[in-house]
């Protein structure tokens, strides 16, 4: 009696390499899944990741207000308009992450304050009052 193993290896090919291969990517995904919500390394991804759109939205808030401040030919003086609306523009596009970190208004001030000059040269050279 003669065994053909040669069917049997590409049946197993054919269909066990890719159920497998499945298998191990659900398995790690679940895996994962578990490390960011149940370990430490998990809030520090998280984080990074809240950190990293509040940074931008504060950016794009200097953007912005610097654009309406240019077409408006307002004077603008960094304690009012124009930092209201780079705060306001922030509030309404991440307040998640604002309570993530427990961000208040007045630290938010002082952030979007700290990056003026350094985030965007253009607006110091904005006529103030």
């Amino acid at each position: 009696m003669t065994v053909q193993f040669q069917e049997l290896t590409l049946w197993i090919i054919a269909f066990g390499v890719p159920a497998i291969s499945a298998l191990a990517f659900a398995l790690g995904k679940i895996l994962v899944d578990w490390i960011k919500t149940k370990t430490p390394f998990g809030f520090l991804v998280s984080d990074d990741m809240v950190r990293g759109y509040l940074q931008e939205a504060i950016n794009f808030g200097i953007g912005y207000a610097t654009q309406k401040a240019k077409e408006s030919s307002l004077e603008v003086k960094f304690d009012n308009a124009f930092l209201a609306t780079v705060l306001q523009y922030v509030v309404e596009r991440v307040p998640d992450a604002l309570e993530h970190f427990g961000i208040t208004p007045t630290a938010l001030e002082a952030m979007v304050k700290a990056r003026l000059g350094l985030l965007a040269p253009e607006v110091a050279n904005l006529p103030k009052k």
